[in-house]
């Protein structure tokens, strides 16, 4: 049999109001933790994809068939053909 609805039953108005203002400030605490470890993570692996991006933009140059000009979304230089 619970026992948790005895205790609440039991509990002051002002000891459970309390409880519950604990309870919500700690699930908040808990939920802005999570949320600032996820964006540092984000942050983290933005970091190291970056550079490697840059690197093979750096290495195939403009003239290569993959594009390494400043346009992203449209091939300006076609592919060589012969």
């Amino acid at each position: 049999m619970p026992l948790a609805p005895f205790v609440v039953k039991s509990l002051p108005l002002t000891a459970l109001r309390w409880l519950v203002i604990v309870v919500v400030v700690y699930a908040a605490v808990l939920m802005l933790r999570s949320a600032r470890q996820e964006t540092l993570t984000r942050q983290a692996t933005a970091a190291q994809e970056a550079p490697l991006s840059r690197i093979i933009e750096r290495s195939e140059g403009p003239d290569h068939p993959r594009g390494g000009g400043s346009s992203r979304t449209g091939n300006s230089n076609p592919p060589y053909t012969k």
